[in-house]
């Protein structure tokens, strides 16, 4: 679930307004949910909603407000708390044999463990003679930019710009297909929104999270 304070046209499927409030539905891939969402009571989006801002129409608009919950059974969900693993039985540490950086490893591994989403986006990036990696979680891909992708225990990782990724990545191990089977492909052409996790690879062991004013422009 989402929180933001104007609704984005490209990730409606439908909607409908309870007490005052738009929430809008978004299927994140090609399976069928009609035993969650009742699709036939949903409005069908046509360009606008009366009432309400849409998100690339609006000034001043804060970064997304993201919770993931589990559905346990037909009437009851749980928040899946921040130290909650989606990683394989019991948590082991599976390398898939795609990251060469150990620094990158380690920080995708604690990421991934603690903070589930569909899919995860790695992109690179090359300035005067320093490699960045920028990170985020996504809910779709973006199949015309895809360079590849890989599988970290059963999660999707996307790659972008790969021709700029140096010596961070084995690249005899990435998969290549512009169709990833049960995951959603819009077009990106936002790659700040939601802002990203930018990353300077300082060697093989040490990364450098950049601030908003050093890594807005990569």
């Amino acid at each position: 679930m989402t929180g933001l304070g104007a609704y984005d046209p490209d990730m409606i499927d439908g909607y409908y307004i309870y007490n005052g409030k738009l929430i809008t539905y978004f299927q994140t891939d090609s399976l069928g949910r009609t035993h969650i969402v009742d699709t036939k009571v949903l409005k069908k989006y046509s360009g606008k909603i009366d009432g309400y801002r849409n998100v690339f129409q609006s000034k001043g608009i804060t970064e997304p407000i993201q919770r993931a919950f589990l559905i346990t059974n037909e009437n009851k969900i749980v928040r899946i708390p921040k130290d909650f693993s989606l990683l394989s039985k019991g948590g082991r540490y599976v390398d898939t044999n795609v990251i060469k950086n150990a620094g990158l490893k380690k920080f995708l591994h604690n990421y991934i463990e603690n903070d589930p989403s569909v899919l995860y986006e790695l992109r690179f990036k090359q300035e005067k003679g320093k490699q960045y990696v920028i990170f985020r979680p996504m809910i779709f891909y973006d199949s015309s930019k895809l360079n590849g992708y890989f599988f970290w225990n059963g999660h999707l990782i996307v790659l972008y710009n790969l021709k700029q990724s140096g010596d961070l990545l084995n690249k005899q191990n990435i998969l290549h297909s512009h169709t990833i089977l049960n995951y959603r492909s819009l077009l990106i052409d936002d790659w700040n929104f939601p802002y990203p996790i930018k990353l300077e690879i300082i060697n093989d062991k040490a990364l450098k999270e950049l601030s908003l004013d050093e890594g807005y422009s990569l």
